[in-house]
């Protein structure tokens, strides 16, 4: 649905009270509800408990599916079959005393003050609590009629969406999808009938969350028109126009922006986590196993190229090149070793890592201990020359600086590795080094017939030219 029809309809349910009280608060309306999905019962109240910043208002929205306590702080989903309870209840706070709304989930309460104590307010604050009341009494029944329904769409059946969800999920197949059991069990009250996942991503909670020390998994949900980050204390939803930017941070950490917050999040996998980016960007929009993530290829290139003696180890360097390896670069040979730069002679300038040779340059990467790391490079035009040395157990390489650093690889193990590097990193330089052909002039294209009788104008208005001679070559370019 276009988002503008979307705030028409749920800007005529909420009214221009609510409008004028909850402004900011049913602004997020539009990208926290489904479609199909419009308040059914509204009340703007005042905190009083439950609620995690000092805030002014809290917006309560009921819909037929979820009840949400929106603040400009943050929004509490809490799908029927998770309230335990809700009711009105005599509170005294200070000297405001009264009866307040209390909501009652599966960790925490909420409790809200009706914004007076006016019969009119007490009567919207009895008639929201008994609607919720209402639905938690008759969870197996159908929803209330929307909009949508009375124009004769019917509500999906919650047993057919759920199962629907789960055959998506079964599709995806996401790695740790086991972790996340409360997260996906909330997923058929957030979603659509006509919304399923598109990708899906475990992760670990880093910041921007609520109670981040107390959470362990965040289920990432990206479906065809929204973002949204589920968690046990809070569900963040986030249309396609609010979010600013989606990326991976330092390592495989995903950054989503939304218009006041950034959420980072820490995946187990690295390749899931760069197609889940990739889709949110829209750059893949494939069939779930057919696109392949940048760090995949990385693995194929490292695994096609890497010594046979090397094994596992250096792992934290091929990690380290998943965001050094450029879009259109590719590695084409390996060595291992300990490198410096040849003015450095310090035994701190001293590397145990890798040499990578590309297409568009010379590498070299450490992952030290303690997360400290070292990365050099030498373009292929800033590389004098390559010469190599063997000895009875290593060898070494020389790479002459032009303008730059100089460095020197020694103690490789794999011997066999070093010619074909050498030979690599010597055919690009050859390339790199060539004089470069010189453009032939191109011949200035002819003027056009037009421009020529522009030109003749001007010598006539001057005077250069008189009016007969003007007419002649006018005819003359014309063919007349």
């Amino acid at each position: 649905m276009d988002l503008a029809e979307k705030t028409r309809r749920i800007n005529a349910r909420c009214g221009e009270s609510i409008l004028t009280i909850a402004r900011k608060e049913c602004e997020a309306l539009p990208s926290l509800l489904a479609d199909d999905e419009l308040p059914e019962r509204i009340l703007a109240t005042m905190p009083r408990d439950g609620f995690k910043r000092v805030v002014w208002n809290v917006l309560l929205v009921a819909t037929d599916r979820q009840v949400l306590c929106i603040t400009t702080k943050e929004t509490v989903r809490l799908a029927y079959p998770d309230i335990k309870s809700v009711a009105m209840v005599q509170a005294r706070s200070g000297l405001v005393q009264g009866k307040s709304i209390e909501i009652v989930g599966p960790h925490n309460n909420w409790s809200v003050w009706p914004p007076t104590r006016q019969e009119a307010d007490r009567q919207e604050a009895d008639r929201f609590v008994s609607y919720v009341e209402e639905r938690l009494g008759n969870s197996d029944a159908l929803p209330s009629p929307t909009l949508d329904q009375e124009q004769g769409v019917k509500a999906m059946d919650l047993a057919e969406k759920t199962r629907r969800i789960n055959a998506r999920w079964v599709e995806i197949n996401p790695k740790y999808g086991s972790l996340p059991q409360k997260e996906r069990e909330a997923l058929p009250s957030l979603l659509a009938d006509d919304e399923l996942p598109e990708r899906i991503l475990v992760a670990g909670p880093l910041r921007g969350f609520k109670s981040t020390l107390m959470l362990i998994n965040v289920l990432l949900v990206a479906t065809d028109r929204q973002v949204l980050c589920i968690t046990t204390k809070e569900t963040v939803r986030l249309a396609y126009p609010d979010v600013r930017s989606v990326g991976l941070g330092q390592g495989k950490f995903v950054e989503i922006v939304g218009p006041r917050n950034k959420w980072v999040v820490d995946p187990p996998d690295r390749q899931e986590a760069e197609r889940f980016v990739a889709y949110v960007r829209g750059e893949d929009r494939s069939p779930s196993g057919e696109w392949r993530s940048k760090s995949s290829l990385i693995d194929q290139q490292w695994n096609d190229l890497k010594p046979s003696g090397w094994g596992n180890m250096h792992s934290g360097e091929r990690e380290m090149l998943y965001d050094l390896i450029e879009e259109g670069e590719r590695m084409e040979s390996l060595l291992g070793g300990t490198y410096r730069a040849e003015q450095d002679t310090s035994r701190v300038g001293k590397h145990n890592g890798i040499a990578v040779a590309t297409n568009k340059r010379v590498l070299f990467v450490d992952k030290g201990v303690l997360g400290s790391t070292d990365v050099s490079e030498m373009p292929y035009r800033s590389i004098e020359a390559i010469t190599y040395s063997t000895g009875a157990f290593f060898a070494g390489v020389q790479i002459t600086g032009r303008g730059v650093a100089s460095f020197r690889i020694e103690e490789i193990p794999d011997k066999d590795s070093v010619k074909p590097f050498v030979d690599c990193v010597r055919g690009h330089l050859e390339a790199a080094h060539a004089p470069q052909a010189v453009a032939a002039p191109q011949p200035a294209s002819p003027l056009s017939a037009a421009d020529e009788i522009e030109k003749l104008a001007s010598l006539l208005e001057r005077g250069i030219l008189t009016q007969e001679e003007f007419d002649a070559k006018k005819k003359q370019l014309l063919g007349l």
